[in-house]
């Protein structure tokens, strides 16, 4: 055990486009008309000493590819002597109003259907994006937080506020679907549970004043996901909201938890008739749609961002009472990294053969112009390209490599993952481990889909589908018990 003190740093970097981009998180292609709020890269960096030290950055981003991950970590390494990638843990909030960073990325899942193929003049590039802004401030997040680090104290809490609820519904014949109509005799329940702790870990400086917050929440950015318009969503909302409470902008490492199957839609509220994909639907006399739950502000539009921002502010605001009279600068910090082999989905001889004859079917009518496939047939045979990209890589290899970050920072347990991870996974591994608080990050350093539940696989609907899940059901098992195990080997050999 070490006895030296923990010193942690605090950086923010900006990430938000100057020009128009390419917003990620849909199946159809959408140009920023503006922003509404910024893009931040905010860092964490802790440790021992400068030397030793972890950065943690948490992005206003969908997804990020492993590669972006590990170009980060070199071009850290280019300011900072001695910097290795195993100590970059790169986090996603999972906003759908946050720019491209290539133009492949989703032809590796769903085939070319939806590789981007041109971009519209005065539009930003994806990789000038990733490139010139994207990375640029993330290097300049770690590097200040580097620059920054001293003696910290922590103080860790357990908050609540309802953000997130389960976006899957079961059918009496047993089939569940997402964002499913829960308003029909058919309807039987939410497949999944909702989990509405908020995990803080409040971080103060030597004379005890508050400088930064993580803050762990089981609900992916998405409120405004069909909007024209770059936003941190309700994140963006409650750091704006927290900066106007206390009179100054404090970091909020913002990290989501296992919320795969989670958004911020209340579908047992949900208006009947409302079609959830399809924000425009049912306009109000002053020309705006009407809300999307009853007795709710709209959860597809920036009012619901604002009334989920003013939740978190005020759960912050309620458990820093506590964390103030509860701060220790005397903790314990240990952290591990590895690649995870993890087994992935595949696809048999007999689905390959179906999928490939479809598609080469298809391509064949339209004479191999993915360009004149409608939006709904490129929806279709996605599906097909899916399976196919799918058989490929399988016979490469049936294992992923999953990143794994595992970090005790006193009482509390912090581990990753690149998956949109089903909540009932993260549930398991909370249940069983024997820190006070454990903490998940999904989309952190790749990647990879969602990791759904064997229940919701056998439903055969879209978040349970080979486009949809790299890692198999028997590969997350393992990774949960692989968790659990490190997570408790590390606290038993860092006990204090």
């Amino acid at each position: 055990m070490e006895n030296k003190p923990v010193l942690i740093g605090w950086g923010v970097g900006s990430i938000t486009p100057s020009a128009p981009v390419l917003l990620r998180g849909q199946t159809y292609l959408r140009t920023s008309e503006g922003v509404h709020d910024p893009l931040l890269a905010t860092c964490m960096a802790i440790g021992h000493g400068k030397a030793d030290a972890v950065l943690w950055l948490s992005l206003d981003l969908t997804q990020l590819p492993q590669y972006v991950t590990e170009r980060i970590a070199a071009a850290v390494a280019e300011k900072i002597e001695g910097f290795t990638r195993d100590r970059l843990i790169c986090s996603c909030i999972h906003t759908h109003t946050a720019p491209y960073l290539d133009r492949d990325r989703n032809s590796e899942l769903w085939g070319e259907f939806y590789r981007i193929r041109t971009v519209p003049e005065g539009v930003m590039p994806p990789e000038d994006y990733r490139d010139k802004v994207f990375i640029p401030g993330c290097v300049d997040a770690c590097v200040k937080a580097l620059e920054a680090m001293a003696p910290a104290g922590v103080s860790a809490v357990l908050g609540h506020a309802v953000i997130g609820h389960c976006r899957r519904v079961v059918y009496r014949d047993g089939t569940s679907k997402m964002y499913g109509s829960a308003n029909t005799y058919n309807f039987e329940r939410s497949e999944g549970p909702s989990d509405d702790s908020i995990e803080y870990i409040y971080v103060y400086d030597g004379k005890g004043r508050l400088t930064g917050l993580v803050m762990n929440v089981c609900c992916p950015a998405q409120v405004v996901e069909s909007q024209c318009v770059v936003s941190a969503d309700f994140v963006g909302a409650f750091r704006r909201q927290l900066a106007e409470t206390l009179g100054y902008e404090l970091p909020v490492l913002t990290i989501i938890g296992a919320a795969g199957d989670i958004s911020p839609r209340d579908l047992i509220r949900q208006r009947p008739g409302r079609d959830p994909f399809n924000p425009k639907q049912e306009m109000g006399p002053n020309g705006k749609p009407l809300p999307w739950n009853r007795g709710e502000a709209s959860m597809r539009s920036f009012e619901g961002t604002e009334e989920l921002g003013r939740r978190l502010v005020w759960s912050f605001l309620y458990d820093r009472e506590k964390a103030d009279a509860a701060v220790t600068f005397d903790f314990p910090f240990a952290y591990r990294f590895e690649y995870l082999p993890t087994r992935i989905r595949t696809v048999s001889e007999d689905e390959y053969a179906a999928a490939n004859a479809r598609l080469k079917a298809a391509l064949e009518e339209k004479g191999g112009d993915y360009s004149a496939f409608s939006d709904e047939e490129k929806r279709t045979y996605s599906l097909d390209a899916a399976v196919v990209n799918r058989y490929a890589r399988q016979k490469k290899s049936v294992f992923y490599q999953t990143p794994l970050h595992i970090m005790r920072i006193g009482d509390c347990a912090l581990y990753t993952c690149p998956y949109e991870l089903f909540l009932e996974y993260g549930q398991r591994i909370r249940a069983r481990s024997n820190a006070t608080h454990t903490l998940i990050a999904e989309l952190t350093d790749d990647e990879t889909e969602y990791l759904p539940t064997p229940f919701a696989v056998a439903a055969k609907s879209y978040s349970a589908l080979v486009c949809n899940q790299l890692v198999s059901c028997e590969g997350g098992e393992f990774f949960v018990e692989s968790v659990i195990e490190r997570i408790n080997r590390l606290f038993s050999e860092n006990a204090q």
